[in-house]
Parts: C-alpha cells; sequence; structure tokens
C-alpha cells in the first residue's frame, strides 16, 4: 500500500492508478512525491518507505505451533533432510495455507494439485525446472523451489 492521495493508505492495488490527466497528482503519496509503488519519483531516487510492508518473521515447528498457517504469506522450508514422512506432513499442513501464498522447500515435487509451481527469474543451466531458486548456503550451493498455493 503506497497512501496515494487518490486512494488513501492501503486502498489499492499497484495496478489500480489512472492514466488521465490527474494520474500525476493521483500517484503522489501523503508526503507529496511520486509513489514508489507506482513507479515514480520516489523510488528512483532510492525512497522506498511508502511502498514497504510491514513483515514479521517466524521461526517455528510446524507440526506444534500450528496457528499461523491461514496468514502466512511465505513459507520458507529448510526441508533437506526431512525423510518422506515429514515432507508428507508439511504437505498436509501447508494446504492450510490461502489461495496465492508462496510456499519455498527443497522437494522439486510439492502438493500436487494444491500448489502449483511458480517459475522464477535467477538464470538457470538448462534443463533447470522454472522454478528452482540456488542459493548458497553454509555447505555450498543448494536447490530450492518455489511454489504458490491454488
Amino acid at each position: 500500500s503506497c497512501g496515494c492521495r487518490a486512494h488513501g493508505a492501503g486502498s489499492h492495488r499497484n495496478d489500480e492508478h489512472t492514466s488521465g490527466p490527474d494520474s500525476a497528482e493521483d500517484s503522489l503519496c501523503a508526503g507529496g512525491v511520486a509513489c514508489g509503488t507506482c513507479g515514480g519519483a520516489a523510488a528512483a531516487a532510492g525512497d522506498i518507505s511508502c511502498r514497504l510492508a510491514p513483515v514479521e518473521l517466524l521461526c517455528s515447528d510446524f507440526l506444534t505451533a500450528t496457528d499461523w498457517w491461514c496468514t502466512a504469506d511465505l513459507v520458507f522450508a529448510t526441508s533437506l533432510c526431512f525423510p518422506p514422512e515429514l515432507v508428507a506432513e508439511l504437505e498436509t499442513q501447508a494446504k492450510r495455507l490461502r489461495q496465492g501464498t508462496r510456499l519455498v522447500c527443497m522437494q522439486e515435487r510439492f502438493g500436487i494439485g494444491t500448489f502449483r509451481p511458480l517459475p522464477v527469474s535467477q538464470p538457470q543451466p538448462l534443463p533447470a525446472p522454472p522454478h528452482k531458486i540456488t542459493i548458497d548456503m553454509s555447505f555450498g550451493p543448494a536447490d530450492f523451489f518455489l511454489f504458490e498455493r491454488m
């Protein structure tokens, strides 16, 4: 939410600004600078304060602390050493996520019928799956895979 004067704080998506004669004023943040969320000069000047959302990071045991599943926007599971039973439980719990929630895990296939692979923009050598992300870990590069709850 950018807080622009035309739509009020948090009341529109990034793609809802008008393109008519008033569009320059419509894209101004409450502070009077062009809205970074809508591609204005504030972002070009490095001012991203009008487009940051509150972030809460939670490190949790997904088997015991399960109340956050229905409100999470992104789940990151370093599941490299998970036995098949634990991956199955992760899939079961992940069904509680809202539609559109992203999940990153270390399984190339996850939640078939409930999650879809989501392509990433990170360049990969062919024939890498389009939803693969390679992240440098303490033990070396590790492959993660991005999914979206359908």
